[in-house]
């Protein structure tokens, strides 16, 4: 499924928020069920219910319960939980 999710953000130009416009990153939050992130530098903490990722100018935080880190590369990284917040600062 992660795969798929990738491609399918590949394939097709998604601006999802308006904060990331012209800043370097795209991310996607399916249903509140998974987050995906191109283009970040680090993940600087993680725990079940709280993923704080460092961009290459900001931060974006990411709160729900039961968040797992599903996929993880280089440019990209897939969280699967129940999200109940994201917010992105200093971007």
């Amino acid at each position: 499924m992660f795969n798929f999710i990738k491609e399918f953000l590949n394939d097709i130009s998604v601006e999802t928020n308006k904060a990331t416009q012209n800043r370097g990153f795209k991310y996607v939050n399916f249903n509140g069920e998974v987050f995906y992130i191109q283009n970040f530098k680090d993940i600087i903490t993680f725990s079940e219910s709280e993923v704080l990722i460092k961009l290459f100018s900001g931060e974006i935080r990411v709160v729900g319960e039961n968040l797992k880190i599903m996929e993880l590369s280089k440019k990209y990284v897939c969280i699967k939980g129940k999200i109940l917040n994201v917010e992105v600062s200093g971007v």
